[in-house]
């Protein structure tokens, strides 16, 4: 939360932490407010109440790109991965080029390219400030084309650094 024990009352602020904490994956719901009766001589109760999700999800997509064929992508998540809301995730992308046509056409493409793609990612937030989180981890690829066959291995960081809610700004090395 952006404040602590002693800090000057701000609603500004309890509603800013109650955005924050909402936004974590592993909580579905955070209710932080002060009760009517909250006022102790100069100072204020705070009440915070915070209702985990599931902590593992698993989602999966399904879909098709004409010039690429059929596509589906599964991911599988732990929302608080050895705790502090940290949230590991593997994915995979499998684009085989089936169905696929040609550019401009309606039919099928003889050659299509393929993709398939295989990652790690942790995510921790609060790194350093509250404002910053972190997200990192090593891939896989391998492509087929027109112009080869390409096999990658690689990671990639990223530093995110929240401005306000849906305003951030974003650091990306791979």
């Amino acid at each position: 939360l952006p404040f602590r024990p002693g800090d000057v009352y701000s609603a500004r602020k309890l509603s800013e932490g109650q955005r924050e904490v909402q936004g974590l994956p592993i909580v579905r719901l955070a209710l932080i407010g002060v009760p009517d009766s909250a006022v102790v001589d100069s100072g204020v109760v705070v009440l915070a109440r915070v209702t985990e999700g599931k902590p593992r999800l698993i989602s999966g997509e399904l879909g098709y790109v004409t010039d690429g064929g059929l596509q589906t992508q599964l991911s599988a998540s732990h929302n608080n991965f050895l705790g502090g809301a940290r949230t590991l995730t593997l994915s995979g992308v499998a684009r085989p080029g089936t169905l696929a046509l040609e550019p401009g056409t309606f039919t099928l493409a003889t050659d299509p390219d393929e993709l398939y793609r295989a990652s790690v990612s942790l995510q921790q937030p609060y790194v350093f400030d509250r404002r910053l989180s972190f997200v990192g981890g090593p891939f896989t690829e391998y492509r087929r084309d027109q112009t080869g066959r390409y096999q990658l291995f690689g990671g990639n960081a990223t530093l995110i650094f929240s401005l306000a809610p849906l305003r951030n700004i974003t650091l990306l090395y791979e």
